[in-house]
């Protein structure tokens, strides 16, 4: 039995998973994020606790968070206003401290493609590249198994890629012309909200669009669009097997995901575009929960080989 966490900046859930990658129970906490950082780490916590203490003792603990993570350390070097005070924060040690038991940490994103490649869409493919829209614009490359984290241990920071330079939108991270600006949910919102003056979530606008308004129909296809082209160039680059696609945007699949295949075909070379395939997700929202929980299988299997050294 293993113990998966994951820490968003809405909702916190924790899951006991079994070895064949089932969640067997789940419970979830809204996250404080009006109570600072250490209120969510405490959250985080007690779910975990309170697992423990139905489900009996585990050798390791895995936690998929928000933000900008190094692995290595278990440091969340970056997170946006979704986690107030996460940024710089050991959340390793403190979970450590208040669990008494060893902890992996990773960024969500992460973790779930770690999921999504030994567990779920990625199954047999060497090189898989997850993207996930929502919100925000997350990535992460996997490679034969091993979720490829670069020289800085944070890399997979898709959404900031440049789409439109200089004169582009603004980005949350500060910069203008991220694709993040372009194809991401917050991105459609905001580019309605300007060319109707009306603010209203994904979900109507795409209801206006199959009733079939034009705007709505138009900013879905060119968001759509943006993320295919960038993704086109990604696969020139790389030459993954398979792009996973995850995230609340893709439930307006009827438009979007049509227009991202145009783009991902005008801009990827033809041998690269017959070699990668395009899937969705298939362990949705289980993804970072069960990805952690690999990731506390791995501290078990490191801990083991470590006194096995010794």
């Amino acid at each position: 039995m293993l113990i998966g966490v994951d820490i968003g900046g809405t909702k916190i859930a924790a899951g006991v998973v079994d070895a064949d990658g089932r969640v067997l129970e789940r419970i979830q906490a809204s996250t404080p994020v009006t109570r600072g950082a250490e209120a969510i780490v405490t959250t985080a916590a007690e779910l975990v606790q309170g697992l423990l203490r139905l489900h009996g003792p585990v050798s390791a603990v895995g936690v998929g968070s928000a933000g900008q993570v190094d692995h290595e350390s278990g440091i969340v070097v970056d997170a946006n206003e979704n986690l107030p005070g996460f940024r710089g924060l050991p959340l390793r040690e403190r979970l450590e401290e208040l669990l008494q038991l060893p902890v992996a940490v990773e960024n969500d994103v992460k973790a779930a493609a770690l999921a999504e490649a030994q567990l779920g869409a990625g199954r047999g493919v060497r090189q898989m590249l997850l993207v996930m829209v929502g919100t925000g614009i997350g990535g992460a490359l996997v490679l034969d198994g091993k979720v490829y984290r670069g020289a800085s241990g944070v890399a997979g920071e898709l959404g900031h890629l440049l789409f439109r330079p200089e004169q582009g939108r603004l980005c949350p991270c500060g910069r203008r012309g991220c694709i993040e600006g372009y194809a991401s949910g917050r991105a459609i919102m905001e580019i309605y909200a300007e060319e109707s003056g009306r603010s209203i979530d994904v979900a109507t606008i795409a209801k206006r669009a199959r009733d079939g308004e034009t705007l709505a129909r138009e900013v879905l296809t060119q968001a759509g669009r943006a993320l295919g082209l960038t993704l086109g160039g990604l696969v020139n680059t790389l030459g993954p097997e398979a792009i996973v696609l995850g995230g609340g945007v893709l439930q307006v699949e009827e438009l979007y995901l049509p227009a991202l295949e145009y783009g991902l075909q005008m801009q990827a070379l033809p041998v690269m575009r017959r070699s990668c395939t395009v899937r969705r997700m298939e362990l949705v929202h289980d993804a970072v929960l069960i990805g952690a929980s690999l990731l506390a299988k791995e501290r078990t299997e490191d801990g083991r080989r470590g006194q096995a050294a010794d």
